[in-house]
């Protein structure tokens, strides 16, 4: 019995804390949109405390959120792609099955450049093939990427070191560029006869990523990618658009398929590399974490996501009327 109480005397103050205090994880690109929600949020309601946001990734918030339904475990994933099936089901057998997914509006993932050099344009297809771990020989048959320059592959592209900084494994903006670029020019190489192999050669092909150095893992600390990429002559990088339109005056926006991230491309959904954002939150902690369902009402509402929100300043592109209401119209709270 003492030795209970020893136990309960550790985690009663730390389960109380999380109570009084929601814990959200998840996605740097929606990091910083999270962290103006909670301001506006705790300004609304000064008598809750300060929500604690963290940016670990896309991928690792759902594996801290699916961890459990307790008090001691995140409220809110932050996601810049949609939950996937297994991480759907992780969280089912933890016990997190009551899960509210709030979509936010639209980002747009862009591939930055240092402003002395000439304005870029690469095809999906070049980017696959500067990027690729395996890439086709002039044969179609599979081979290790052998270009050292991006003129390698094209002689009308700047002839510099292919040296791109981008996302972790685990960065939601990562598994959206493999899947809007990467898997998606592999996949239409393959269909214009210029790849040749196996299926599972080929599927394993779309989803690698050379490690020869001409791919860097930069974590997810997207100023610091702008950073470097204004300090340098040759470096790109991949990043959320809301990180680069902060950073315009440092850095350029590299053409994707010939289309330029801007607000007139988004508009009409031209630009190739376009994706929805999302918040997930435990609709079982609603009523129970203090605090939490003011935060998902400041979260949900057109001062912060609408076409004249708060959020369009800092990069996030609305979704249209019709969207907003009909998820307005799925939220029960």
């Amino acid at each position: 019995m003492r030795f209970l109480l020893y136990i309960l005397s550790f985690l009663l103050p730390s389960m109380l804390f999380a109570a009084d205090q929601i814990k959200i994880v998840g996605s740097g690109t929606v990091y910083p949109l999270s962290t103006l929600i909670t301001e506006n949020f705790i300004a609304k309601n000064p008598q809750f405390a300060a929500p604690i946001v963290e940016a670990n990734g896309t991928g690792g918030g759902f594996k801290m959120f699916c961890a459990g339904g307790g008090l001691n475990t995140p409220d809110i994933a932050n996601a810049s792609r949609k939950i996937s099936k297994s991480e759907t089901e992780n969280c089912a057998s933890n016990g997190v099955k009551n899960i509210l997914e709030i979509m936010l509006g639209y980002d747009a993932i862009v591939m930055v450049q240092p402003k002395s050099l000439p304005q870029m344009n690469l095809s999906s297809e070049e980017i696959f093939l500067g990027l690729a771990a395996k890439v086709p020989s002039h044969t179609g048959s599979l081979i290790d990427n052998p270009y050292k320059s991006w003129s390698d592959i094209d002689k009308s592209l700047p002839n510099i070191p292919i040296k791109v900084i981008g996302p972790s494994p685990l960065s939601g903006t990562r598994d959206s560029f493999m899947e809007l670029v990467m898997e998606k020019a592999c996949k239409n190489l393959q269909s214009k006869g210029k790849i040749k192999g196996a299926k599972e050669e080929l599927e394993q092909a779309c989803k690698t990523i050379r490690t020869d150095g001409a791919y860097v893992n930069g974590g997810d600390n997207y100023i610091l990618f702008i950073q470097k990429v204004a300090a340098s002559k040759d470096t790109l990088a991949i990043l959320g658009y809301s990180f680069y339109e902060q950073n315009e005056q440092k850095v350029n926006a590299v053409s994707i398929d010939g289309i330029a991230p801007n607000p007139q491309s988004f508009a009409k959904k031209q630009y190739p590399l376009f994706r929805p954002l999302y918040v997930y939150v435990k609709k079982d902690k609603i009523g129970v974490v203090k605090g939490l369902r003011e935060l998902v009402m400041e979260t949900i509402s057109k001062d912060a996501i609408g076409p004249n929100g708060y959020l369009r300043k800092n990069g996030l592109i609305p979704m249209s009327k019709e969207e907003y209401n009909e998820m307005i119209s799925r939220i029960k709270l």
